[in-house]
């Protein structure tokens, strides 16, 4: 059986108009491995 992987879908940032990288900093700060921009 495959394994799943969870990510983080960019649009959390959105609401608060930062920019992409600092989308992908919070993230891997919550412990994501997987971002989709």
């Amino acid at each position: 059986m495959g394994a799943v992987n969870v990510g983080l879908n960019a649009e959390f940032s959105r609401s608060s108009d930062k920019p992409f990288e600092w989308a992908v900093e919070a993230a891997a700060e919550m412990g994501y491995q997987w971002f989709e921009p």
